[in-house]
């Protein structure tokens, strides 16, 4: 809808034509597609005029239909013409569409409408005939529905409106154009069906085990669906999307009616659509969750008895006793069996509709608690209820206790404390500063070329306190691109890969086929890899890969020994960097424990850090002659092999047939479950901050020293009565070894990133603009200046760390002339080294050879977490001090 300046412009037409062109170049970005025919034009009646403050709206059909008989003219051609360099000549009584006229005649749109509104708002003007004026125009638009009370009003502004609004009502215009270009619930049904079904497919597959009756009335639930069959007897098929919270006293009730009762004050109605058959009050329904399946109608589903049903008409409800297919209303009752959203149907032979997925994450985070602390269970239930009525409200509680508020954006944010404040908890809440989600990553040469060189990754060795096990680990960077897409399909991957059995095969190739279209594109580096993905992290779905052993190159075991770095036996804490990234290890040591990362660590001449292990590795072959170290054979890269990247299997050659049997089935099955516990584990919390991990591959090698057959059978000492059961033991080395090897590999922290729409009006508040995303650290992307207008729009990226406070220091600065809106867009690694250390003359000539790492960005940024999360900080601080004073011998 169009807004129009009330007073005549020199130039009405062209500043409205402006409009629309406006309109179009927003539908149509790229060139090639603005040298098509125009989507918005108001000859095909997609455009409405109008003004919101006074309530009325119209479009050229309505007047064209209005001037077709005066004019002789069809209404058809007519509403072509009063849009356009058309002119009427009232002589001859015809349109003409010459430039020799276009000077003395106006454009017809300018004649037969804008004129006529022009004229009725002249009543405005001081020394006008109100009452006069408004009567010829109710009577010549035969208006029999306007209040002469209203029309005698002593303002002559609410006399207008009056006028106006039974004129050229707005609903008229408005869904006017909804029933004449969207299609009808009947004709749109077969193309939104399928989309809409589980399975993917306008017709449901039969499910193996299920009776031949029940796969009849699935398909009968199917037809009604294509159909959007209203019948009596049409199965009752009803998406609930979202929860409204609604006050009790809103709610229309009947003389005799009992009141809702409620703790809150605050009652949910399930806000959805009707898709099949009829939705009567008191009607007894069956609720699916998303994870319904008919194979098992005892799971996932509850009975329910539908409560009063409700027309949503803005703030206000009115009741209804039926509601037809095509329909969207308001139930009562249900606000215990939906969560958020749900598939309301009359029989459970129906496949549940797909849930609706939002692009918005919970970036920005708040610890809430009351100011009483005996009001805590006041702030769960109200934390309960706002989780229920904003599908992006993101509730979670701590091992601490402490209750965290997640939300897309700061704006939504404050609304969200506003709601609880006022309608669900109803008490003083006490808020935490903004906590600002991050990653945690490695770094990656394909980024920054110039600095890949200087890379070098070790290879990190662990071992079980009895050393029977050892466990060594390589990190690989994962491209941005390829992180983002493996975090943007989380929902395909958790259906392929966590997906119970009963999964349905349509459903099943559905996922994988949306999965290898979107990995066509991928470098033949990253494919490699993913042939050999054994398990993604964390929780199974996201950016991280654990990959099996590769059999076409070296062991990690055959590594040199300058290549690899060891962890203590008796390690409680971190990792211990190498030297170029020295400082990291107070930090990582800290946040673990207190004792020592290496013990008896020594530096060589060349400045290498040498641990026990490592210098007596030669010690350690003498004295276990009798052992012989054995390989253990990963499974198969089940993941790889379930997304159809690979149909080999990781096959260790080094474990032969003579060897294996040596250990127990359950010792081989203890070491790889405790591989996948210690990878899930790290991948959840890194090293730096304790921040999941995002675009890691973590590559790990097990291996068993098991007694040789020359000392006998034995039995592997594996030391469970004293430290605990062997795949416990696994799962703390595996997961320290992970975290230390995002250490040697380069650790990178990762922010996310908004996507912001700045909107600027007039060229002097632009420069205001960039003054304030280049001091946010915002990306700027394109400018363009919209059509027939003096607006700017500005594209950028902008750190969501660096967008508190973002919109109203834009509006300050700018003095109200730009407005910004701001949405999730992706994770961006921050190419900063937040553990810098100089080593070469030239970095200690630039930066000084103090012990103290240099504090960055990244390196503030951490550390603000990691005070945050209390884990200790690494800082300088002055303890004791004296000033010094300059004794001045004045004579």
């Amino acid at each position: 809808m169009l807004s129009l300046p009330m007073k005549q412009p020199r130039k009405p037409s062209e500043r409205t034509s402006a409009r629309v062109q406006g309109a179009n170049a927003a539908e149509h970005r790229d060139e090639e597609l603005e040298l098509k025919e125009d989507t918005f034009s108001p000859s095909k009646g997609n455009v409405a005029f109008g003004s919101a403050i006074d309530g009325w709206a119209f479009r050229t059909d309505q007047f064209a239909e209005m001037y077709a008989s005066k004019l002789g003219a069809s209404a058809v051609s007519l509403r072509r013409a009063l849009w356009g360099d058309y002119y009427f000549q009232s002589k001859t009584k015809s349109v003409v569409r010459r430039k020799a006229v276009a000077g003395r005649l106006q454009p017809m749109f300018v004649q037969f409408i804008l004129e006529p509104l022009w004229n009725a708002y002249s009543v405005c003007d001081p020394g006008t005939d109100v009452l006069g004026l408004l009567s010829k125009i109710i009577k010549a638009r035969r208006l029999s529905t306007v209040d002469e009370r209203q029309v005698k009003s002593p303002d002559p502004r609410q006399a207008l409106r009056a006028v106006l609004r039974a004129w050229l009502p707005i609903s008229e215009a408005v869904l006017g154009m909804v029933v004449q270009h969207m299609p009808s619930p009947l004709s749109s049904a077969r193309l939104r069906i399928p989309h809409l079904l589980s399975s993917g497919s306008s017709t449901l597959p039969l499910c193996e085990g299920l009776p031949k009756g029940v796969s009849r009335k699935m398909e009968a639930v199917t037809g009604a669906l294509m159909a959007s069959s209203a019948d009596v007897d049409a199965p009752l098929v009803v998406y609930v999307s979202k929860m409204v919270a609604t006050p009790i006293d809103q709610l229309p009730r009947s003389p005799g009616d009992c009141t809702p009762v409620s703790e809150n004050g605050v009652v949910f109605l399930a806000f959805g659509r009707v898709f099949s058959g009829v939705a009567r009050s008191g009607a007894r329904v069956h609720v699916l969750t998303a994870n319904y399946k008919p194979t098992s109608p005892g799971k996932n589903r509850q009975t329910v008895v539908l409560g009063d049903l409700y027309l949503m008409m803005g703030r206000c409800l009115e009741r209804l006793q039926a509601v037809p297919a095509g329909n969207v209303l308001a139930i009562a009752g249900l606000e215990h069996a939906i969560v958020r959203s749900a598939t309301v149907t009359s029989t459970p032979a129906c496949q549940p509709l797909v849930p609706m997925t939002f692009q918005a994450s919970p970036i920005v985070r708040v610890a809430v608690e009351p100011v009483l602390p005996p009001q805590m269970h006041q702030l769960a239930a109200g934390l309960a209820l706002l989780s229920k009525a904003d599908p992006s409200v993101e509730v979670q509680v701590l091992d601490s206790g402490e209750f965290i508020l997640g939300s897309p954006g700061e704006v939504h944010l404050d609304t969200c404390l506003k709601e609880l404040r006022e309608r669900f908890a109803k008490i003083e809440l006490e808020v935490s500063p903004p906590l600002v989600a991050f990653r945690e990553s490695i770094f990656d040469a394909s980024e920054v070329p110039e600095e890949a060189a200087s890379q070098f990754v070790r290879i990190i060795d662990a071992k079980t306190p009895t050393g029977t096990c050892e466990i060594r680990v390589r990190a690989h960077p994962i491209p941005s691109r390829i992180a983002s897409l493996l975090e943007e399909m989380s929902e395909v991957l958790r259906a392929i890969l966590v997906s119970d059995k009963n999964v349905d095969v349509a459903e099943r190739e559905k996922a994988m086929d949306v999965l290898h279209e979107a990995m066509k594109d991928v470098p033949k580096a990253f494919q490699s890899l993913m042939k050999r993905a054994w398990l993604l992290g964390p929780r199974r779905v996201g950016p991280n890969l654990l990959l099996c052993h590769s059999t076409a190159g070296p062991s990690l075991f055959d590594a040199p020994p300058s290549q690899v770095a060891h962890l203590d036996k008796s390690q409680k804490g971190g990792p211990q960097p190498s030297k170029p990234s020295r400082p990291l290890a107070e930090s990582v040591r800290a946040s673990e424990g207190s004792r020592k990362v290496l013990q008896g660590k020594n530096e060589s001449e060349d400045g290498d850090v040498v641990d026990d292990d490592a210098k007596s590795a030669r010690s350690i072959e003498s004295t276990q002659v009798s052992k012989v170290a054995i390989n253990i054979p990963f499974d198969v890269p089940d993941a790889a092999i379930r997304l159809g990247f690979t149909k080999a299997t990781c096959d260790n050659s080094s474990a032969t047939e003579e060897q294996l049997p040596t250990i127990s089935q359950s010792v081989r099955s203890s070491v790889e479950s405790g591989i996948v516990g210690g990878f899930l584990l790290a991948s959840a919390a890194g090293p730096l901050c304790d921040e999941p991990m995002w675009g890691v591959a973590l590559e790990i090698e097990a291996r068993i020293l098991a007694p040789s057959q020359e000392e006998g059978p034995g039995e592997l000492d594996v030391g469970e009565e004293v430290y605990g059961p062997l795949s416990g033991q696994v799962i703390n080395i595996v997961n320290m070894a992970c975290r230390r090897a995002v250490v040697e590999a380069g650790p990178r922290l990762v922010e996310a990133m908004y996507l912001c729409e700045v909107q600027v009006t007039g060229s002097e508040p632009l420069a205001k603009v960039y003054a304030v995303l280049s001091r946010r650290r915002g990306t700027i992307l394109r400018d363009e200046l919209r059509g027939g207008s003096d607006v700017f729009i500005v594209h950028a990226y902008l750190p969501a760390e660096a967008s508190f406070g973002f919109v109203d220091e834009l509006r300050k600065k700018s003095r109200g002339g730009a407005t910004a809106s701001m949405m999730f867009s992706h994770w961006e690694r921050l190419q900063a080294d937040p553990f810098f250390f100089p080593t070469t003359e030239e970095e200690r000539e630039e930066f000084g050879e103090d012990g103290l790492p240099l504090p960055n960005l990244a390196r503030r940024l951490i550390d603000a977490v990691r005070r945050r999360k209390g884990l200790q900080v690494e800082q300088k601080v002055v303890e004791k001090a004296t000033k010094q004073r300059t004794l001045a011998k004045k004579v």
